[in-house]
């Protein structure tokens, strides 16, 4: 599989990172942004967890992924210090190169999600329809589903996530529709963008896209080394 590179000035100020931390007193993955890129560090915003700040400390190895307008961009980095003024920053080492994991403006992973759904309108009953989301993104999904859609028709959707606040419901647009008649039956995948996303179930929803893809990640860079 060739890896793509690419110079590390695609980074740019208030770009959303995350953080993925394996080793050391807080493991775990944490969503930051792009403070300033200057110099051999990169300035990130120090992340938080459950409203704490997060002392990482320096020499904690990381792995950080951004999205941009190239693709899902990845590298490797270390903790090089805290500071607290004039803001909580995380300086982190600025890598020669990054690697682009995918080119598209939201990632999108394969998945095979349990969704219930219905029209935009519906009042009674709503959450009626049950489908599939067969890939998801920041920016949309594609549904597969038994319900009969169309270009332009609005949908919500509820989609559980295994985190500790309430399943998402998510309004989309039906940007389009593929069928394909298979030897038993007729497929239908409705291709959805997503709309109105507010600030924190935006954020929800790139944690849980990135999780999704955090171990085909770990594959890759494994299949590097050997």
């Amino acid at each position: 599989m060739k890896i793509e590179y690419v110079a590390p000035s695609l980074l740019l100020p208030e770009m959303r990172v995350e953080i993925e931390v394996g080793e050391g007193d807080w493991p775990g993955v944490y969503v930051s942004r792009l403070a300033s890129l200057a110099g051999r560090n990169i300035a990130l915003e120090a992340p938080l967890r459950e409203g704490v700040r997060v002392p990482l400390r320096p020499g904690t190895p990381l792995i950080a992924r951004a999205l941009s307008s190239t693709g899902l961009l990845s590298w490797d980095a270390r903790v090089v210090e805290r500071c607290l003024e004039p803001r909580p920053l995380l300086l982190v080492t600025r890598p020669p190169r990054l690697m682009v994991v995918q080119r598209r403006n939201f990632y999108r992973v394969s998945a095979r999600l349990p969704v219930l759904f219905a029209p935009a309108a519906t009042e009674e009953e709503f959450f009626e329809q049950s489908g599939v989301l067969v890939n998801l993104s920041g920016g949309g999904a594609a549904l597969r589903a038994a319900l009969p859609l169309r270009a332009s028709d609005w949908l919500r959707l509820r989609l559980p996530i295994p985190d500790k606040e309430d399943e998402l419901v998510l309004a989309a647009e039906v940007a389009g529709v593929d069928t394909r008649r298979l030897r038993w039956d007729m497929e239908r995948i409705a291709r959805l963008r997503w709309s109105g996303l507010s600030r924190r179930d935006e954020d929800r929803l790139f944690r849980f896209v990135q999780s999704l893809e955090r171990a085909r990640l770990r594959e890759r860079r494994t299949a590097l080394l050997d």
